[in-house]
């Protein structure tokens, strides 16, 4: 049974070293990464409070998997990739997870030093792009493990209840960005699929298959991501008549 506050076993294991014996890619872990886990739902408790909310009901396989993500949420890709394997995770649930990780690793930094500045609002594009990293599928879940994390750090003990809050209005401010991103992610083009031009029509345009096709149809996303507009099949022909060949 999940428990509401794991950050409190993670600090025991840790202290009587059966982390280092039973996950030893976990023993130097920051607490932060911790504490986040207390600001994730229970799988037990997700449907609930997510109705109580008025929200759409969360998924408990869901709430499983983004608590034990967190848990590798920051560490180097290679490692968790390792520690998954170790722990004889199912290969979608690893895969899921490392996919994560290896998103965390590539943007995490800079969604980290936006969101210091809520409530400002991110830029479309650089949404976008982060959503494109991600995948648009992880996006949610993505969002929800770095909200944690935000959470984890800008909270403090309180000194009755022990339990660490955070500061008035910040679940708010990072519930909001994560229903942006969310839209973003399902109303906007951000994977290769979503081009309005397939292999076929570059082939009819002169792009030879292989290589350069590659090229171009990532060269074409990246102008998409910038402008949605220009995701119309004259517009992006129009384009790929202006690019290098080969």
């Amino acid at each position: 049974e999940q428990v509401d506050r794991p950050s409190v076993a993670f600090g025991w294991w840790r202290e009587s070293g059966a982390l280092e014996a039973l996950v030893p890619a976990l023993a130097d872990a920051p607490d932060e990464r911790f504490r986040a886990l207390d600001f994730l739902p229970r799988a037990d408790a997700a449907a609930p409070a997510a109705a109580e909310d008025g929200g759409t009901p969360a998924d408990p396989k869901r709430a499983t998997l983004d608590r034990l993500a967190m848990l590798f949420f920051g560490a180097e890709p290679a490692t968790a990739g390792r520690a998954l394997k170790a722990l004889r995770f199912s290969n979608a649930d690893a895969a899921w997870i490392a996919a994560l990780v290896r998103a965390r690793a590539e943007i995490g930094g800079a969604v980290d030093a936006a969101l210091a500045g809520l409530p400002a609002s991110v830029p479309p594009a650089t949404l976008r792009r982060w959503i494109a990293t991600i995948g648009r599928t992880r996006t949610d879940a993505f969002c929800a493990l770095t909200a944690a994390l935000q959470m984890a750090r800008a909270s403090r003990p309180d000194g009755q209840t022990g339990r660490w809050t955070a500061p008035p209005g910040l679940a708010e401010q990072l519930a909001a960005f994560r229903a942006e991103a969310v839209r973003v992610a399902y109303r906007d083009p951000v994977e290769l699929a979503d081009l309005a031009v397939d292999g076929e029509d570059l082939r009819a345009a002169g792009v030879p298959a292989g290589p350069a096709m590659g090229r171009t149809l990532r060269a074409l996303l990246d102008r998409v991501l910038d402008d949605p507009a220009l995701n119309t099949r004259d517009a992006l022909l129009g384009l790929v008549g202006g690019m290098p060949r080969g």
